[in-house]
């Protein structure tokens, strides 16, 4: 609402989010209120929106490739200690310490910087370092170098 009202209010949104959000996660919300940043109408130029673009664009299932991603990361894990977990069920359990659907355990999946890094390349998607970095940033409200990739799905779809 803020947004609609005066696009020049970002400085205030800004600091009342001081504390609770880091600067990338403000400036990536901030862009994806409506109205929703345009850049044949916009002069603000944001590189956490290019970012995000890069990850939505046409042809690309990000959720689908997530999925596919995460079962085949984790069939790895539980084939390398086979002896241990006879199944992938017995692998999430190891994992989270409790019993939860592979579903529900793929919504609780936390991405670290490699993880997202070798997601984008299967994806075709080219993210430097410093791409990386910011989107973690961006998604991290906890900083501890993780995003919940249901945030950054949310967010993208």
């Amino acid at each position: 609402l803020l947004k609609i009202i005066d696009r020049t209010c970002y400085k205030a949104w800004f600091k009342w989010s001081d504390g609770f959000q880091s600067a990338f996660r403000c400036e990536t919300l901030w862009d994806f209120f409506e109205p929703k940043s345009c850049d044949m109408h916009n002069s603000s130029h944001s590189s956490m929106r290019d970012i995000c673009l890069k990850l939505a664009k046409p042809g690309i299932d990000f959720p689908k490739a997530v999925d596919r991603y995460v079962t085949r990361k984790w069939n790895k894990k539980r084939d390398d200690h086979e002896e241990e977990f006879g199944s992938l069920d017995d692998f999430v359990f190891h994992a989270f310490g409790e019993h939860v659907s592979i579903e529900q355990a793929k919504e609780r999946l936390r991405f670290d910087r490699s993880d997202l890094k070798r997601l984008a390349t299967e994806l075709g998607v080219q993210l430097n370092k410093e791409e990386v970095r910011r989107l973690i940033d961006g998604f991290d409200p906890d900083h501890n170098g993780t995003i919940l990739m249901n945030d950054l799905l949310s967010f993208i779809s």
